[in-house]
């Protein structure tokens, strides 16, 4: 009995980091996560915004990641979503090269996802024209504590995201990684004790690579 207990805190430890870092996207639109941390980029702007600054310098020009009108998630959309994202511009003002190789969704949007991107012909369409996403185009991501079924905090059902894996840089790493402190027997409650600790960190050292829609049809600008 005490080993699966042991076992379960193991587990439910694992799970956690997963859990918060969903925050990096569940409050990207935002300026602080469940906690009440900063959610803002390098430049102190949200991590998905449609006023990022170009450099340091040169704040008068703005540029975006994120859909200003909070477009669906359709097959027509998301070659809107590609489009803005192969578009962005370095801090010179230079196309960044960004080619999105992942589309991340909640579960919510799992199957709309896998349709777009796996049917043999366009889908929501009824002409006979080819699957451009089919065949490895995108990856289909679905991360589940994005949904608004969450672990912490609430998320969205209707968000969705697109990444190069190779530019962006949104960033996550262990300060401590988890470990098991010697469980203790409390005398008075007669009972074990059992304890985890870890240590992370979060953040999105520059917007570019990555991409967003709110995905609920509305204005946004900010």
């Amino acid at each position: 009995m005490l080993e699966k207990e042991a076992a379960k805190l193991g587990r439910a430890a694992a799970r956690t980091p997963d859990v918060h870092a969903a925050d990096a996207f569940k409050y990207g639109f935002t300026t602080a996560d469940s906690f009440g941390g900063s959610m803002l980029a390098a430049d102190g702007i949200r991590f998905f915004s449609t006023v990022h600054y170009k450099n340091p310098d040169e704040t008068g020009t703005t540029y975006s990641n994120a859909s200003a009108i909070g477009i669906t998630l359709t097959e027509e959309n998301l070659e809107i979503g590609l489009l803005a994202s192969q578009q962005q511009k370095d801090a010179r003002g230079i196309l960044a090269n960004v080619n999105p190789r992942i589309l991340l969704v909640p579960l919510a949007l799992r199957k709309a996802a896998m349709i777009i991107t796996g049917s043999d012909k366009r889908s929501d369409t009824g002409d006979n024209d080819i699957n451009v996403y089919k065949g490895g185009a995108l990856e289909v991501v679905v991360w589940p504590e994005l949904g608004t079924s969450t672990s912490l905090g609430s998320g969205s059902n209707t968000a969705w995201f697109l990444l190069d894996k190779e530019i962006h840089e949104m960033m996550f790493q262990w300060r401590e990684r988890p470990f098991l402190p010697e469980v203790e027997f409390d005398k008075k409650k007669l009972v074990y004790e059992y304890s985890v600790y870890a240590r992370w960190e979060f953040g999105l050292v520059d917007w570019r690579g990555i991409w967003a829609s709110k995905g609920n049809s509305a204005a946004y600008s900010s």
